[in-house]
């Protein structure tokens, strides 16, 4: 449940972040709105997380009722939709698929620099929800999971956005 309630919020995210590596790399446009890297980047935040909370907040809210999660804290944990954003975005920001990159050699082989990337942002999603899903796995959601999730996804997004909004390019490869 814990990993389909994540994909899901990504999945749902992703929807919002069609032209994120075009704005990532058009000077032009940013000089024509007049807005810094880390400002564009912001603007482009919203959709996405408002997207993965609905995602969250509607599965939050069928899954109690449906008897799979039990208690009634669960649509509130919904606010991981932020901190989901962060590793949507980063996905969305990677360069495209190109199969002659070499990647580092590991003792299984060689692994390509893209698989690489977007499991990194697998791992930012996940610790956006770190909360919630630790909340999922154990089965209960109460007041101090709220809490939890609300700062971590603060602080997640956060973050993402210092780093990738300072230089633009992060999370391409």
């Amino acid at each position: 449940i814990a990993a389909g309630l994540v994909a899901g919020a990504v999945a749902a995210g992703l929807q919002g972040t069609t032209n994120a590596r075009r704005d990532m790399d058009s000077a032009t446009l940013r000089r024509l709105l007049a807005v810094s890297p880390g400002r564009a980047l912001a603007a482009r935040t919203v959709l996405p997380a408002l997207l993965s909370t609905a995602w969250l907040a509607l599965a939050l809210t069928v899954l109690p009722a449906g008897g799979a999660l039990g208690g009634w804290w669960w649509p509130l944990l919904a606010v991981a939709g932020p901190g989901v954003a962060a590793g949507v975005l980063r996905l969305a920001r990677t360069a495209p698929i190109d199969p002659s990159d070499r990647g580092p050699d590991l003792p299984t082989g060689n692994t390509p620099p893209w698989a690489v990337s977007r499991l990194i942002s697998a791992g930012v999603a996940a610790a956006g929800s770190y909360p919630l899903l630790a909340a999922v796995i154990h089965g209960h959601a109460g007041a101090g999971n709220f809490v939890a999730q609300f700062f971590v996804s603060g602080v997640v997004l956060g973050v993402y956005l210092t780093v990738a909004g300072g230089t633009g390019r992060w999370g391409r490869q």
